[in-house]
């Protein structure tokens, strides 16, 4: 309570202040104990650095190390960084589709040839049931040439690809020998049994000094290169036979049998057999033709792939009636055959009544 410093004090002591004793050695000098806080002096009072009282144990609760504050936030942030990759991937895993669509794009279509309905012609399909996905072709125009717009979906996955429709097929013509006596007129259309195209045939003699009007005046049989092409200039050559002979047909005799259910393939079949007769009133020529009529596209379609091939006959195609004509000619001795009768009757008389005795129904053409 006497308000001295340690300054005052040393001097009221008789000591110097420079003498260099430290505090430890002044309180032993003095007989004062070091833990005794010298009458409500405490050792800051001195100088020195205050002791901390230590940390007692109460015996009941164990001691334990805590963590520090940055340990924590290290943890959160790793927590925060897990939990946002697992979010991630489980966003991915989610919204990425379960298969692939690889569009066919563009596609090449022939002009008046029908669309597919498989959905395999236009893409290819991984990962989806494909007998789920849907086809649409409905801005598709294959009537006329151009670029369309088409898409294949499956579930939620959709694609939008091109039809490119385009005309690069040739007319597929069929032609007959004509026979005409001198001074008949004919015209090249008279050579075509049929031209079929998804537009218009036209025909030209490739070579351009040849002329029917002058041939027909004189006998002989006579070979011509006929040019027929379609309005995309698609082109194809085929060989005609003129034959200008006095014993040359002048009319026909067409003669169809009752129409007979063709089972191989699903179709109609009308038989006819055309009786060439000439000025003498005799049987010059005969051919037999079968037609086939489909109820429906898809066998009239599967039928002409296989005609499209074979050769040795003259091969025609309806596309909108769907029929078949197949023409080949018969020799006297084929037909006794067919009919059953030998000899086969060779004057126009004797023919007609013939097909009338077997319920045949014959007209003139």
């Amino acid at each position: 309570q006497m308000g001295m410093d340690n300054n005052n004090f040393q001097n009221n002591m008789g000591m110097n202040p420079q003498m260099g004793m430290d505090n430890n050695n002044f309180q032993n000098n003095i007989g004062m104990n070091p833990q005794m806080g010298m009458n409500g002096f405490d050792n800051n009072v001195f100088g020195s650095v205050p002791t901390p009282p230590p940390i007692m144990n109460d015996g009941n609760k164990k001691g334990g190390k805590k963590l520090s504050k940055n340990t924590i936030i290290i943890i959160i942030v790793i927590l925060i960084l897990l939990i946002g990759v697992g979010v991630y991937f489980l966003l991915q895993m989610t919204s990425k589709p379960k298969g692939n669509i690889t569009l066919n794009d563009p596609i090449q279509w022939n002009l008046g040839t029908n669309l597919s309905t498989n959905v395999g012609d236009y893409a290819s399909i991984t990962g989806f049931d494909v007998s789920s996905c849907s086809l649409d072709v409905s801005k598709v125009d294959v009537t006329k040439i151009g670029q369309y717009d088409f898409s294949v979906t499956c579930g939620t996955t959709s694609r939008a690809g091109k039809i490119v429709v385009q005309d690069k097929t040739a007319p597929i013509v069929s032609v007959k020998e004509v026979k005409v006596v001198p001074g008949t007129s004919v015209s090249l259309e008279d050579f075509v049994v049929s031209c079929n195209d998804s537009s218009n045939c036209s025909y030209q003699l490739e070579d351009n000094s040849q002329s029917l009007e002058e041939l027909v005046m004189n006998e002989g049989v006579y070979h011509l290169n006929l040019i027929v092409s379609d309005d995309y200039n698609n082109q194809v050559t085929v060989e005609l036979t003129l034959n200008v002979s006095n014993d040359a047909p002048v009319r026909s005799l067409y003669c169809t049998l009752a129409s007979a259910m063709d089972d191989t393939y699903h179709a109609t079949l009308e038989t006819s057999y055309n009786y060439d007769i000439n000025n003498d009133e005799l049987l010059v020529s005969s051919q037999k033709e079968l037609s086939y009529i489909f109820e429906n596209e898809e066998d009239y379609l599967k039928a002409k792939e296989e005609y499209l091939n074979k050769t040795g006959q003259i091969v025609s195609f309806d596309d909108t009636r769907f029929v078949i004509t197949i023409i080949s000619d018969l020799t006297n001795t084929e037909l006794g055959t067919e009919f059953n009768v030998n000899p086969f009757p060779t004057n126009y008389s004797d023919l007609k009544e013939f097909h009338l005795n077997q319920g045949i129904s014959c007209k003139n053409r």
